[in-house]
């Protein structure tokens, strides 16, 4: 059943927000929440274990959800703007169309959590969350939006942008003091790349995307002579991520 549900409200999701524009969460005009009398804004539920419930359409703003146990719960078009989610483990939660607005996620762990058209919208300490999860449409605690597509990576690396990332990856080839002429083959490369970027704010970025993947077919040319496997392995990680945000 509950796979059955997640189908027909992503399907909603898809429906609903081409009408309104990518990025822009909508709430169905249907829907309550299960138990209204313990789930309820200010409602204390610190380290409750919810394992598996039913929290779709409730209203829990500004709750204590601080160490709660919310793994594979229900959270479908749920309110949870300015509740302390710290430390819960919200792994595998369903969150489409989930307002967040101003929520502490410190320390939370969201891997493979599904966030789809959800309003992040304010969120505190994002880059602090555990785990790698679903993200499409949401709206980060800045405001920027991201983009249509599926993108699996962690929180804090998917609303802070390609270029930010672009600056960390060209950080972390300079911190493995690599033999010079590969080093700079590898900085010109990722130098070309945020070139393109610039030129990809007009909206074509299929050029950044192609140059980002010479540089990731020099790194994996390079596994095992003049790059290590685990060195390799960071730069590979850390390019699929930024692939998958142009």
């Amino acid at each position: 059943m509950r796979s059955m549900r997640m189908v027909f409200v992503l399907l909603l999701t898809l429906t609903v927000g081409s009408l309104v524009g990518p990025g822009h969460p909508v709430v169905a005009a249907f829907g309550e929440c299960s138990d209204p009398t313990t789930f309820f804004p200010g409602a204390n539920l610190s380290g409750v274990d919810l394992a598996g419930a039913d929290l779709s359409y409730c209203d829990l703003s500004g709750a204590d959800l601080s160490g709660a146990d919310l793994f594979e719960v229900n959270l479908i078009n749920g309110n949870l703007s300015g509740a302390d989610l710290s430390g819960a483990n919200l792994t595998r939660a369903d969150l489409h169309l989930a307002v967040l607005t101003g929520a502490n996620l410190t320390g939370a762990n969201l891997t493979d959590a599904l966030l789809v058209d959800a309003n992040l919208f304010g969120v505190r300490r994002l880059d602090t969350t555990i785990g790698k999860a679903v993200w499409s449409r949401i709206i980060c605690p800045t405001g920027n939006v991201l983009p249509e597509g599926f993108v699996y990576a962690m929180a804090s690396d998917v609303c802070q942008g390609p270029t930010l990332l672009m600056s960390q990856l060209r950080a972390t080839v300079v911190g493995y003091n690599l033999q010079q002429g590969l080093s700079n083959s590898l900085d010109t490369k990722l130098g070309l790349v945020e070139q393109a970027l610039v030129a990809a704010n007009t909206g074509n970025r299929a050029d950044a995307a192609n140059k980002l993947q010479a540089f990731n077919n020099e790194v994996e040319a390079q596994r095992g002579e003049k790059l290590t496997d685990a060195q390799a392995n960071e730069l590979v990680a850390q390019v699929t991520v930024i692939l998958s945000l142009l």
